[in-house]
């Protein structure tokens, strides 16, 4: 079994755990990682870079140029609807 100070149960080697950590889930969807790097990217650079989306591709293995334009287009979409007071709460 490798041991690791941060991950004391795990039976899988240190480089195959970070390598997870970095992997896109199969159904589309962002993990959670993912998303921070995304949203703390977009505060870090602002919306209106000129290489915006191919430097977040950059800082988010696995992840196309075309991925991070359709994300940032729902987030975009998603505020919208938020804003236009067609969410009267956020649903979990």
């Amino acid at each position: 079994m490798y041991s690791n100070s941060t991950s004391k149960n795990s039976s899988e080697p240190p480089s195959a755990r970070s390598s997870k950590q970095h992997q896109t889930r199969k159904d589309g969807e962002w993990t959670k990682e993912e998303n921070k790097i995304f949203e703390n990217s977009l505060a870090e650079l602002g919306i209106d870079h000129n290489d915006l989306f191919e430097q977040i591709a950059l800082r988010i293995p696995g992840k196309t140029v075309e991925q991070i334009k359709e994300h940032f287009e729902a987030l975009v979409n998603d505020i919208e609807r938020i804003e236009s007071g067609e969410f009267d709460h956020m649903i979990d």
